[in-house]
């Protein structure tokens, strides 16, 4: 038997254990797609975002390069001399997750994963 195309965006109905078992080299981000069925993995990639000053106030702003989005943070969980970032909450609903760091300098760029809430 063959082993289906995997290309993106193209559904492959086999078991993980079929296609390992007809010796296919196979990525282990691909088998753990198969195995989590209607679950995208590539949607919970972190995202690369930047964070820096406004230029007229102190507010900060959320920018995705890959999605061409700017927001204003509304809300940080953490905004101490000691500790910066856990959730941010955005102007439009959006809620990221920044793992928490020591207050850093203006503008930074880090990795932040989707929170709940808003799309």
């Amino acid at each position: 038997m063959p082993v289906p195309n995997l290309q993106v965006g193209n559904p492959c109905l086999a078991s993980p254990s079929l296609l390992m078992s007809q010796e296919a080299e196979l990525p282990r981000l691909l088998v753990t797609t198969l195995e989590l069925g209607n679950e995208n993995p590539l949607e919970k990639v972190m995202p690369e975002v930047m964070i820096s000053k406004g230029k007229n106030d102190d507010r900060l702003i959320f920018y995705v390069p890959k999605k061409d989005l700017e927001e204003t943070i509304e809300s940080l969980e953490f905004d101490t001399p000691e500790k910066w970032g856990g959730e941010v909450t955005l102007g439009d609903g959006q809620k990221f997750y920044l793992e928490p760091i020591a207050p850093p300098k203006l503008p930074i760029t880090l990795r932040a994963k989707r929170a709940g809430g808003g799309d």
